[in-house]
């Protein structure tokens, strides 16, 4: 646990932690090495291998202040800059830019630094800050030795068979993992930085709402004091706060935190009916469309952590509006991904499930739009970004089926339901391990010197997408899907890549029952439909099959259950293929599906 909770230290969302104290003094100045390839490609071993040199991968990000003190204090010092110049061939990328390499290696953060040998061998990876002293020592040793010396980046549980459900013994493994990574004095995880952690917030949410008080007591402290984070100015969340409290705050701003910490005091205000929690979902969600929304409808990827690069700015962000403004606004990385804006589609259907507000919905709709123009590719998966030829990766087909399938269930629209079918049967072909369990985050399909990995997180994500589409339409191949991924993340070597996952727990269990289930029938236009609709939304819960069959539509995608054809709009409440009589007062079907959450 003890050597869990040390790498889990150097990881938030897969971004770099502080790794010292504060810079390194004396080394600043122009930088000096050089020069720096911005393209990542598997011809600079071949290259390496010709001039006899090693590689270096400096993957770092736009937002990282960090990565940002380390081209300042580090590659700029005349000794490292010579031995990098003499031995290595240089390159830098935006690891927003290449999720594959960002899967690789996200857990060393960013800066994330990586040698090679011209054979592409891993000879280090480096997590975070490296000041001259630290950096010099280890580039001296790969010259003098360019042999491997750092640990695989994937565990031999790709291998493992499929299963068709959680394993006991799994289970009991995350729950324990759950109740020792939990900080029950201060909130957060047992590292040294807090932050919301989605599946554990989200795991711990469902638990208090079964009546569970230890999760309960440590989530709503979590969700509290997470509250510091809130920028009390523009809104969003800041990324994580340091030192092992809530006070201190890095300030960089990115998608996949606005997103779950909608998401999270969206579903927390749902359960527990803290109108303060929905003011911070709805606090994230106002910076998120102020400022990462383009005028195309689409988002950006983030926002620096820096007014100055590498200078910190606590005293800018004590600032309120007008006197930021005045001294600039923290550089924002107007890249429109289509990772990121699937996690903007998915964070603004919940939030416009959880309040009724047609605006978090015209902002889902506008981004997915955009991307379905923009991004998608004739095989039915999306690119990442502008360039065609781009090989595909992983997470921008996972997003934005998660996201489409959420606007499937906000508005009973069928084409996102396609659209969402079509994106995760490619997945299950282009990603897919030939060899055992799992999806990889990159197409393993071509001869590669770095062969794709594939990621904890995807996984339990591709899972419960999967098993979602599986209920939705009645098509094994998604429940196929759903346990190959499963079976992946279900494995014990897997599980101790991190601290905590209890998504491992959530999709087992979403993979073995059938989630509650509402239907209303009648036509789009009549308002009386509309209204019965509008009563499923707001539910104390994040698996729910959400239905709203329009006769004039054709059959219902998943024809399980089978509806009496009536004279005027109904809603009806199933479970296990058998549903209740239909409802026709939105009073009623808002009592019976408060029956069912008591019920669990």
């Amino acid at each position: 646990m003890l050597a869990k909770l040390w790498k889990a230290a150097q990881v938030i969302f897969g971004v770099a932690v502080l790794l010292a104290a504060g810079p390194q003094q004396g080394f600043a100045g122009p930088p000096t090495s050089g020069p720096w390839e911005r393209e990542w490609s598997e011809q600079l071993f071949a290259r390496a291998a010709q001039q006899k040199k090693l590689v270096l991968l400096d993957l770092e990000a736009r937002w990282c202040h960090w990565c940002h003190v380390m081209e300042e204090e580090t590659y700029s010092n005349a000794q490292v800059a010579a031995l990098l110049n003499k031995h290595f061939i240089l390159v830098r990328v935006d690891q927003d830019s290449r999720p594959d390499l960002s899967a690789r290696y996200k857990e060393y953060g960013w800066p994330a630094t990586i040698l090679f040998n011209s054979k592409g061998e891993e000879l280090e990876k480096l997590s975070g800050f490296q000041s001259p002293e630290e950096f010099l020592p280890v580039l001296e040793a790969s010259i003098k030795d360019p042999r491997p010396k750092a640990a695989s980046s994937q565990p031999s549980a790709s291998r493992a068979a499929i299963l068709s459900s959680l394993p006991g013994d799994i289970r009991e493994i995350a729950e324990r993992d759950h109740l020792e990574a939990i900080d029950e004095d201060t909130g957060g995880l047992r590292t040294s930085h807090r932050y919301l952690d989605p599946d554990s917030v989200e795991y711990a949410i469902t638990r208090a709402r079964a009546g569970d008080a230890r999760n309960r007591a440590w989530v709503t402290k979590t969700l509290d004091s997470n509250e510091k984070l809130i920028d009390p100015a523009w809104g969003g969340i800041y990324q994580y706060s340091t030192h092992r409290d809530w006070d201190h705050p890095h300030f960089e701003k990115i998608m996949p935190s606005q997103m779950a910490n909608i998401r999270l005091y969206a579903y927390a205000y749902r359960v527990f009916g803290d109108e303060r929690y929905l003011r911070d979902a709805r606090a994230v969600a106002s910076y998120v469309n102020s400022f990462l929304r383009g005028p195309n409808g689409a988002y950006y990827t983030s926002q620096d952590a820096d007014i100055v690069p590498g200078q910190h700015s606590d005293e800018y962000f004590s600032l309120d509006d007008a006197a930021r403004r005045a001294k600039g606004v923290p550089a924002i990385d107007q890249h429109q991904y289509a990772r990121e804006n699937g996690m903007a589609i998915l964070a603004m259907t919940d939030l416009y499930l959880t309040t009724g507000e047609q605006e978090y919905l015209s902002a889902a709709r506008g981004s997915a739009q955009w991307v379905l123009q923009n991004r998608l590719a004739e095989s039915g998966g999306f690119r990442h970004g502008d360039d065609p030829a781009e090989a595909p990766y992983l997470a921008d087909s996972l997003w934005m089926a998660r996201g489409l399938l959420a606007l499937y269930a906000a508005t009973g629209e069928r084409p996102f339901l396609e659209q969402a079918r079509k994106t995760v049967s490619w997945i299950s072909k282009e990603f897919a391990n030939p060899d055992g369990a799992g999806f990889f985050a990159s197409s393993p399909s071509k001869a590669q010197v770095l062969k794709p990995v594939i990621r904890l997180d995807d996984n339990v994500a591709l899972a419960r997408l999967a098993n979602e589409l599986f209920r939705y339409t009645g098509d094994e191949a998604f429940r196929a899907v759903a346990q190959k991924a499963l079976s992946y993340v279900a494995q014990r070597e897997v599980l101790e890549q991190s601290i905590s996952e209890p998504g491992v727990i959530l999709a087992g269990e979403e993979i073995a029952s059938d989630p509650p289930h509402f239907t209303v029938v009648g036509a789009k236009g009549d308002r009386a439909a509309q209204a019965l609709f509008a009563v499923t939304r707001k539910v104390p819960a994040t698996y729910v099959r959400r239905e709203w069959w329009d006769r004039a539509e054709g059959p219902m995608p998943n024809p399980d259950v089978q509806y009496p054809a009536l004279p005027k709009a109904a809603g009806f409440v199933c479970a296990n293929k058998r549903c209740s009589l239909p409802i026709f007062a939105g009073d009623e079907l808002t009592s019976r599906i408060a029956q069912v959450f008591q019920a669990k």
